[in-house]
């Protein structure tokens, strides 16, 4: 240990010594004022409501099979199963979609951009993209870009499985293009009827059907 870092322990020991003596004496030296009691409940307006028997004999996933894989699993949870065309992936399919061709008639597009070779995206393309996306989150990496870098010198490092499945740039192309709504009917903020929500609000409103259909509830449920 060098002379700096032995300076240093002893005036952080030293500090933390004055902390904990100082607080028995200013405890002794400070009086306690309680405050004013007052209660937290009003006991007579407060009612308790009657709490009904739970009945419930099943919970968990609803119709899934023995031979369902997780995928499918996953994507159950985002399809109203009483109307299979509401699903997530669609409104990302058919809004990413339609923002990328405004972006292209806008016709400001740099040089470079991704967008001149643009093609639309299908629905099985979607379902790679979000699992791409899920699986950055397992394995991370400092850059996007280094998921599809060939060059590491640790192989352990290398992640091929993510250039099989998609090209670098057609990932990056709809990511930068990724909606979830139609930008052109969004209301002001300082619209009666602005919703903070309105970018995600047709992804929002699947879930929340989707969750309620799919998935039948415990007695005990933990809400995050």
């Amino acid at each position: 240990m060098s002379d700096f870092e032995s300076v240093e322990s002893m005036e952080y020991e030293s500090e933390m010594f004055e902390i904990d003596t100082d607080t028995d004496s200013d405890l002794e030296d400070e009086t306690l004022n309680p405050g004013p009691w007052f209660p937290v409940l009003n006991t007579e307006e407060f009612y308790m409501p009657e709490m009904q028997e739970f009945r419930g004999n099943r919970f968990g996933p609803v119709d899934i099979r023995p031979d369902d894989k997780p995928h499918e699993i996953f994507l159950s949870m985002l399809t109203d199963p009483e109307n299979v065309e509401n699903n997530v992936v669609d409104v990302l399919v058919k809004e990413t979609n339609r923002y990328a061709e405004h972006r292209i008639s806008m016709g400001n597009l740099k040089p470079r951009s991704r967008l001149h070779m643009w093609r639309r995206v299908c629905n099985e393309e979607m379902k790679a993209f979000l699992e791409l996306l899920l699986l950055m989150g397992i394995i991370q990496k400092p850059t996007l870009a280094s998921y599809w870098e060939t060059q590491d010198k640790l192989w352990l490092r290398r992640t091929p499985s993510f250039r099989s499945v998609m090209a670098r740039d057609r990932f990056l192309a709809i990511l930068s293009n990724l909606h979830a709504n139609n930008n052109q009917t969004a209301l002001p903020r300082d619209h009666q009827q602005y919703d903070p929500m309105y970018n995600v609000r047709l992804v929002i409103d699947v879930c929340n059907t989707a969750f309620r259909k799919n998935y039948r509830y415990s007695i005990n449920v933990s809400l995050k």
